[in-house]
């Protein structure tokens, strides 16, 4: 479950959205959104509409694919937005998984594998299988 709690914490303070601004749009004070997404906290969680709600203001589905990753279950990216040139998307699907590439070696930099750490290794292969996704797209349009 630990990898949903960082998902959660992850989607709430990364996001482009500021936490209040975050806490106005679900109807909650900004102190009960921070204690929600607070891993350490074992006494306020989210419900299943509220991370629901989050995910849609947030435009992540980091939450799903975590939670689908603790259940077993394959995680299939989705795609928005226009189809990039080829060659763009290729460029992109490089560069995703350098950060995969990167995100593993500072992990395994001091021979400790930290939840953190994983979270962060996971995020990057999100991001590098939307990449792919986006490119099987990219070549359709071609």
């Amino acid at each position: 479950m630990q990898g949903i709690d960082s998902a959660i914490h992850s989607t709430v303070h990364n996001s482009a959205i500021k936490p209040k601004d975050l806490a106005v749009l679900l109807g909650m004070s900004h102190q009960i959104l921070i204690n929600k997404a607070n891993c350490q906290c074992e006494t306020n969680k989210f419900t299943a509409h509220e991370l629901v709600a989050l995910q849609k203001h947030t435009g992540s589905t980091r939450i799903a694919e975590a939670m689908c990753l603790e259940l077993g279950l394959n995680v299939v990216a989705s795609h928005s937005g226009p189809p990039a040139s080829l060659m763009d998307a290729m460029l992109t699907v490089v560069s995703e998984c350098g950060e995969v590439s990167r995100a593993l070696k500072d992990a395994m930099s001091d021979g400790k594998l930290t939840p953190r750490e994983k979270e962060t290794m996971q995020r990057e292969i999100s991001e590098a299988i939307a990449s792919l996704v986006a490119m099987r797209f990219s070549i359709e349009e071609e």
